[in-house]
């Protein structure tokens, strides 16, 4: 029987202290590389400092401050990488009064989810202004946000995952509702939505979707969180699913094969892309690690125009018939 998680248990009872992390020998096999982004608790008594941090279009990384419900912002530029930063490495802080959670930049610009309070527009990356953009009048948001095709948003809420539309006036689709969903992420191809529901990852197809049937169920245990996507290289298309077991695991949507990747983390939660040199920000308890694989990217943050979808859709069909990929469970 599937196990349904309720939405408390996400980020409650928490571990007080990150573990050493490290890569698994089938990681260290794929390519993949760990290091540490951030440390700090940001004061909130060991939980979550940084829930999630993306790159900007201006190449600085802005993250979600759950632990003292504040919006931050490092320099970092594109093509370059900073790891080892804390709270004192921000060149600004912004007080919010609401809890920030997920947070992603579509289309050139950065939004952010406040906890069951809507999304939010940053119309400043240096000083970090923002405005509210989207309400909880339709739907509820919570933790997931993600890039979708075409400027458009992936927001994952109490009731399933939707797409949001920028240019036409934050117009709010239905891609797939399952219930309460948490991290969500889109195929490079920008055909699919991947959320975590129940301890399982759901797809959905977002050109055409159908919210009450997923096009595809993953189950393999672990407790799965956020998800992000490998783009390039041997593991195109390979989703990266981080758990709050503390273990970081590569799936392979098309073989099922399922790959422990990292251990040692404390629990595992939110992931996003930074743009400027093709890695995957992952949180943790008191932490974010920066995940990076040789010869890919993870986890693009703009995806094709919704109407060019199925023109390019054909042809990954055709190349994914050559592709076999094979890895050894860890």
């Amino acid at each position: 029987m599937k196990r349904i998680y309720l939405v408390a248990a996400t980020l409650l009872a928490l571990p007080m202290a990150a573990s050493a992390q490290s890569l698994t020998a089938a990681g260290i096999a794929d390519n993949f590389t760990l290091d540490t982004f951030f440390t700090g608790n940001l004061g909130n008594g060991g939980s979550y400092g940084i829930l999630n941090a993306v790159a900007a279009s201006d190449g600085s990384i802005i993250a979600t401050g759950y632990g003292n419900q504040t919006l931050l912002r490092f320099n970092e530029g594109s093509g370059n990488t900073v790891n080892g930063l804390t709270a004192g490495s921000a060149t600004t802080t912004v007080n919010l009064g609401f809890t920030p959670t997920g947070i992603a930049t579509s289309g050139g610009t950065t939004y952010f989810t406040g906890l069951s309070t809507g999304i939010f527009q940053v119309t400043n990356n240096a000083t970090l202004a923002n405005t509210q953009v989207v309400g909880t009048g339709t739907i509820n948001p919570q933790y997931g946000l993600w890039a979708g095709p075409g400027g458009t948003l992936i927001a994952g809420t109490s009731s399933g995952a939707y797409l949001i539309d920028p240019a036409a006036s934050f117009a709010i689709t239905a891609i797939g509702t399952p219930g309460f969903v948490d991290g969500v992420s889109v195929s490079p191809d920008g055909t699919k939505a991947y959320v975590e529901y129940g301890g399982d990852i759901l797809a959905y197809n977002i050109a055409s979707p159908t919210p009450g049937t997923p096009t595809a169920t993953y189950s393999f245990g672990h407790a799965p969180d956020g998800t992000g996507v490998i783009s390039g290289g041997a593991l195109d298309g390979d989703l990266i699913i981080s758990n709050n077991d503390g273990t970081i695991a590569l799936l392979d949507p098309s073989s099922n094969a399922y790959t422990i990747i990292a251990t040692g983390m404390s629990r595992g939660d939110l992931v996003s892309p930074d743009s400027n040199n093709g890695t995957l920000l992952v949180s943790d308890i008191g932490q974010v690690l920066r995940l990076g694989i040789t010869g890919g990217t993870i986890g693009a943050t703009d995806t094709p125009e919704p109407a060019s979808m199925t023109l390019l859709g054909g042809a990954l069909l055709g190349l994914g018939a050559l592709r076999r990929k094979f890895h050894k469970q860890a």
